[in-house]
């Protein structure tokens, strides 16, 4: 099952937090480069959900991850040590709806159903990021015992100077939290998220999408029950987007287009969301207020918001 949106984008964000070098793939021959945008094609541009009203966007989650590193890091200084590799430079904001519904941008039918891979981590052109690159160079062994000790908060001092309680990774959160804001989604508009996509797996009008894009997959001579079976297969596990993988997006692509799938689906979830938010109303205010806290608290620190994709 596919992850709540708000998860996937703390996890691209957390990445910077554990200097990761994944994405750092080789470049993809230039007639394969994947565009980054928002989604178009099957997703219409500028389409959403009701709930992306109450959630941290990902660019906002990546500037808050920064932060988190700058705080942690200037307590660990404090007790003698270098802390985290410094926090990426990248605070491009992405559109979280592409990939929800499986191949739903036009960039599915250059890199497959590697796309949202790509397009997460910023690969604008041929070149890995260099944000990428970067945290990779950075990347730091594993911390000492006395490290962990400070940075957990299992020891109340060491070196002369006071640890705070929780460490330096619960002083650095309860920096960011100060004043009522959030470190990471906060859990509500998350499970709105999940909740009606999940529901909507159940709606008869988007079944009947499901078994009419099917049919038309058969008829392409690709096989599969639904859109998450084809983007989730094992065999696009590959370095690089093969042949076959290609095929089956653009099929996929032309059989959402065919059969109006995406739309039907993405209103499905609109309605499902509706419902949750007048029922949660006052709830999701205060969410929202608690959110915009912890922006500027994280502004604050950075001193830079998020970019535009």
């Amino acid at each position: 099952m596919r992850k709540p949106a708000a998860l996937l984008a703390l996890a691209a964000a957390t990445c910077l937090l554990a200097a990761c070098g994944s994405a750092a793939r080789a470049p993809l021959p230039a007639d394969r480069a994947p565009s980054v945008g928002p989604a178009t094609g099957t997703l219409a541009a500028g389409e959403t959900l009701p709930i992306a009203a109450y959630q941290f966007t990902p660019g906002q989650l990546k500037v808050e991850a920064a932060a988190y590193v700058l705080l942690y890091n200037r307590c660990m200084a404090a007790h003698g040590f270098s802390g985290l590799a410094e926090p990426s430079d990248d605070r491009r904001d992405f559109d979280p709806m592409v990939g929800r519904y499986g191949a739903d941008a036009d960039g599915y039918a250059t890199s497959g159903y590697h796309y949202k891979a790509f397009y997460v981590s910023g690969r604008a052109g041929t070149a890995a990021p260099a944000w990428a690159v970067e945290a990779k160079a950075k990347g730091r062994a594993t911390r000492s015992a006395d490290e962990q000790r400070v940075a957990d908060g299992s020891v109340r001092s060491y070196g002369g100077a006071d640890v705070p309680v929780g460490g330096c990774e619960g002083d650095a959160k309860r920096q960011l939290v100060d004043g009522g804001g959030y470190y990471g989604p906060p859990e509500l508009p998350g499970r709105i998220d999940a909740d009606s996509f999940d529901r909507s797996l159940t709606d008869p009008r988007v079944v009947a999408g499901f078994a009419a894009w099917s049919a038309c997959m058969a008829e392409g001579g690709r096989p599969y029950p639904d859109p998450l079976s084809a983007a989730t297969d094992r065999r696009w596990h590959t370095p690089e987007p093969t042949p076959e993988e290609l095929a089956t997006a653009r099929t996929d692509l032309a059989c959402k287009g065919r059969t109006g799938l995406v739309p039907t689906w993405l209103h499905a979830e609109q309605r499902l969301q509706q419902a949750a938010i007048a029922e949660h109303g006052a709830e999701l205010a205060a969410v929202k207020a608690g959110e915009q806290t912890s922006v500027r608290t994280a502004t604050t620190v950075t001193g830079v918001g998020p970019t535009p994709p």
